[in-house]
């Protein structure tokens, strides 16, 4: 059984890349909707210095108003990484027209799926 369990969270890791490669996507073209459909029911979300613990829909709205005034015109990844306890998470930094961004995601295994459960914009202070 621990064999087969392993072979599952193993085959959960290499799927990973996919699901951060349509969440980067979705970012670099500043589509609200497309990110939301990896939230968790509920998220931390923090953008610019509002935080909070919204629903997947409350926290598409708050992302899907970040992009309408700051849509992305560059995009690139800047870290990525794994956690011990089988978690995933990004920095991606985003150029726009009104200033530099960095977002931050965390990917955490789900009712077996990887999903968003925590995603954070701040301003890039590093230009």
């Amino acid at each position: 059984m621990k064999g087969i369990i392993s072979i599952f969270l193993a085959s959960l890791l290499f799927s990973a890349p996919g699901v951060k490669d349509n969440i980067n996507s979705a970012i670099k073209s500043g589509n609200s909707q497309a990110v939301a459909q990896y939230f968790n029911t509920s998220i931390d979300l923090s953008i610019l210095d509002q935080e909070n613990v919204c629903s997947k829909a409350q926290a598409e709205i708050i992302v899907r108003d970040f992009f309408a005034k700051h849509k992305p015109s560059s995009f690139k990844i800047e870290h990525e990484g794994n956690a011990q306890d089988g978690s995933t998470y990004m920095i991606v930094k985003i150029v726009t027209a009104s200033g530099n961004y960095r977002i931050y995601y965390l990917l955490k295994q789900s009712a077996n799926q990887l999903l968003i459960h925590k995603f954070r914009i701040d301003t890039d202070s590093d230009e």
